[in-house]
């Protein structure tokens, strides 16, 4: 045993979040973030994180919209743009932002739209918009009254 680490290369999991607490990390108060994350490193549920789990998250590079805090005034703000230029929402769905007419809206395509027509708050109407971050939404997400 070598300081914190269980051993060369593996820490306890107990240990990892005592130092994420001791580094001010927010999210180590609540317990479903606390889990995620544990859960995300220690892959295979035996309580331990190795260096190599730490050396992948040093090497991932996520799309913007994962940091990003949801702003639910930003989507309203990108919604009424569209309106204003395809004159209804569904309109605006069909004709710029289910560009592969898949019947779903991926992140990649809602940022197209974002560029395109210069709306700087793309990540943060994302994550009002795909609330489960799966990465795409749909219409009745999009427009739950219109669908």
């Amino acid at each position: 045993r070598t300081g914190t680490w269980f051993s060369e290369k593996k820490m306890l999991t107990a240990v990892f979040i005592d130092a994420l607490d001791r580094l001010g990390w927010p999210g180590v108060v609540n317990k479903a973030t606390r889990s995620l994350a544990i859960g995300a490193l220690d892959s295979v549920g035996c309580g331990v994180i190795t260096k190599a789990d730490l050396e992948w998250l040093d090497r991932w590079n996520p799309t913007e919209w994962i940091a990003a805090d949801p702003d639910p005034q930003a989507l309203e703000e990108f919604k009424a743009r569209l309106v204003q230029l395809f004159g209804h929402p569904l309109a605006a769905w069909r004709k710029a932002l289910d560009s592969d007419d898949s019947n779903r809206v991926t992140w990649h395509e809602f940022l197209a739209v974002c560029k395109r027509f210069r709306f700087p708050y793309a990540a943060s109407a994302w994550r009002a918009l795909d609330q489960d971050c799966t990465g795409s939404v749909s219409i009745e997400q999009f427009e739950p009254y219109g669908a």
